[in-house]
């Protein structure tokens, strides 16, 4: 019995596959998706397997390449074995610790610090799979992709890492972790459809610096082959509890706040441009000037508001308040797009010196570079 399938294989252009396997009592047609390589290691856990399911008797079924694209492809081993997947990773440093959810998507689930005020068990609000500290993207809204809808609305391919609108919670691809690091592969759900997952991955690597402060790396990768128009993209999506209510971003030096914000979907005024990209940073934070800081070198603005305030410290209050950097970026089919950034817990200005230090060692020419 097995909960992890891994292969071993050769491929010039990216591939589908389908790979076959028992698992309580039925035939599982499991599709996966390959990035070329020469020797490529791909590791993949079976459907249901944070859930505790367990396989037998795995088989290949086919292995396909895009259209228009070179059949050259092979794999040379199949092996499988048996992952531990028991509880919600986590690392520390500093009375701060980090914790992913394996139930969506392997999201920042919860952002916790010994040294917080009284009353904060969990800095970040996880009430449904749109919440958390997440990778989203936003793609193609004309044919052959069907829209989607939210709120009212027609909504674009949107590959979401907790999961959908209607809470169905993305699947873990590969997982991994030691005392200092966590990495995650998750195949996300389309948000704007009810229990659609796309064709994508996203990967994080979690980890502390030596300052302390904690640093993610995304990696995200669509196979769906779609026409993808420039949009602007959540970079990352940042929610934390509404005790957190007061929004303060630095900019070329110069630092600004605003307490009276609302849900950003019926504001005007909350996008906040910025001038020097590579040296700003923001907080959320309570009127004590505790919070929770996010710096991502290279976006270009700030689109932030409170949805539902009521000033409650509960993770899983309908109240939140969000923050996503934006740059506006065309997902490329087939490309990984990667991106790394800083969260930081305490006091505003230690967490403002933290990453005015901090910042000149993140390299994110990526943002600018993708694409062309």
């Amino acid at each position: 019995m097995f909960n992890r399938i891994t292969l071993h294989y050769r491929a010039a252009s990216p591939m589908t596959g389908v790979i076959l396997y028992d698992s309580e009592g039925e035939t599982v047609q499991d599709v996966f998706f390959l990035e070329p390589a020469e020797n490529g290691v791909f590791p993949l856990l079976i459907k249901g397997a944070v859930e505790g399911k367990m396989a037998e008797n795995c088989r290949m079924s086919s292995l396909t390449a895009p259209r228009g694209m070179a059949h050259d492809a092979e794999i040379f081993e199949i092996t499988t074995d048996t992952a531990d997947l028991t509880g919600e990773p986590t690392i520390a440093k500093n009375g701060v610790r980090l914790g992913i959810t394996l139930e969506m998507g392997g999201a920042i689930a919860s952002l916790t610090d010994e040294n917080a005020p009284a009353g904060y068990t969990n800095l970040l609000n996880r009430c449904d799979t749109g919440r958390l500290i997440q990778q989203s993207y936003y793609g193609c809204h004309t044919p052959p992709y069907e829209m989607g809808e939210f709120m009212g609305n027609p909504w674009p391919y949107n590959p979401v890492q907790g999961g959908d609108k209607g809470n169905f919670r993305s699947r873990i691809i590969s997982y991994s972790r030691t005392e200092d690091e966590i990495y995650i592969k998750a195949q996300p759900y389309d948000w704007g459809h009810i229990g659609s997952i796309t064709p994508s991955y996203m990967e994080n690597r979690y980890s502390f610096t030596e300052e302390g402060l904690i640093l993610v790396e995304n990696r995200f990768t669509d196979f769906s082959g779609l026409p993808h128009p420039p949009r602007h993209q959540e970079l990352p999506a940042f929610y934390v509890v509404s005790a957190l209510d007061v929004f303060t971003w630095e900019d070329a030096g110069v630092r600004y706040s605003r307490d009276d914000m609302i849900f950003w979907p019926l504001a005007k005024d909350q996008n906040f441009h910025l001038t020097e990209p590579d040296r700003a940073f923001c907080v959320w934070h309570d009127r004590d000037g505790y919070g929770v800081g996010l710096a991502v070198p290279g976006v270009d603005q700030y689109y932030a508001g409170r949805h539902e305030y009521n000033g409650s410290r509960d993770p899983h209050d309908q109240a939140t308040n969000y923050v996503a950097p934006l740059k506006t970026l065309q997902l490329q089919t087939y490309v990984p797009f990667t991106y790394r950034y800083l969260l930081a817990v305490g006091k505003l200005e230690t967490i403002a010196g933290d990453f005015r230090n901090a910042l000149p060692q993140i390299d994110n020419r990526s943002l600018t570079e993708y694409g062309r």
